[in-house]
């Protein structure tokens, strides 16, 4: 059964009266071509462990079964656990999970259920509007993924993987703990139902520790303040944010090597670990 075509997928969401739900961001992949190029970007090898967010009818999963060791996939409509397994029936080397990712444990989960896997990939196509709460998630993982390879809207991909002049605060986070990359356009017309936006097959190698030299919770912390106005200069967005004299926030900027009139998307990882580092010798002088 090749669920990425079309007919086909539509004859079993009938048969199985389901319809997609809009709740759910459940948009299924019926492009062969997409779905080779999400598997080629994933570099698949006998020995890896994959973890797939959303598996759906099985079309990705049936995929990644064929490429890895052990397949963990996640799918939170209960109306699709049926079917999944039904498609999957084929393949030993996959355990599907009734649950949401969310709210899953995966760190335990993949320790307790599969400990001679020393690490594992993630390979999904999941809903739009989870793509930070998930990227989040992934990421700040004790144990993290080798590789992540996601579908994602095409301008959150392009977000992403922004440099300075176009940062935002994914931009930032992200970037602070992966490298991303985006591999491929997937055009709309790839999916059933259609979304309304373009997509892009996202690819991030996680780095295994925080690549910024400062404490986490406090370099977030000034980058939130940072961003709070867009459109402001960082000047004035520092002085309402941390409280300051508008002198102090300049005198703040001045010694970071920064223009004065710089804006927040203007800064690069090094930038705001200089900027933290300037204000905690400040507040501790």
């Amino acid at each position: 059964m090749d669920l990425t075509e079309l007919n086909t997928l539509k004859s079993l969401l009938s048969r199985l009266h389901v319809r997609p739900a809009d709740k759910l961001g459940q948009n299924f992949l019926v492009d062969r071509v997409a779905l080779d190029k999400i598997v080629a970007a994933a570099a698949l090898e006998p020995s890896n462990l994959v973890v797939e967010i959303g598996a759906g009818f099985g079309t990705l999963t049936e995929a990644l079964c064929k490429g890895s060791g052990q397949v963990v996939a996640i799918e939170k409509d209960r109306r699709l656990i049926k079917p999944l397994r039904f498609v999957l029936k084929k393949f030993q080397n996959v355990e599907i999970v009734d649950g949401d990712f969310l709210k899953l444990d995966i760190s335990s989960l993949l320790t307790t259920h599969y400990p001679l896997f020393t690490s594992f990939k993630v390979v999904a196509n999941i809903p739009y509007y989870l793509t930070g709460r998930i990227l989040e998630n992934l990421l700040v993982l004790k144990k993290k993924p080798e590789l992540i390879v996601l579908l994602v809207q095409k301008e959150v991909g392009e977000r992403v993987c922004a440099a300075p002049g176009e940062m935002s605060v994914l931009a930032v986070a992200v970037q602070a703990y992966s490298r991303p990359e985006m591999v491929s356009l997937v055009t709309r017309e790839s999916f059933f139902p259609s979304p309304e936006v373009d997509s892009v097959i996202l690819k991030l190698v996680p780095y295994q520790n925080f690549v910024v030299e400062a404490d986490e919770k406090s370099f977030f912390r000034l980058v939130k303040v940072g961003f709070s106005h867009r459109r402001k200069t960082l000047e004035n967005n520092l002085a309402a944010g941390l409280h300051l004299p508008k002198t102090l926030a300049a005198a703040l900027v001045k010694s970071a090597g920064l223009s004065p009139t710089v804006r927040p998307q203007e800064l690069s990882l090094a930038d705001w670990a200089r900027l933290l580092r300037v204000w905690e010798r400040g507040r501790s002088a």
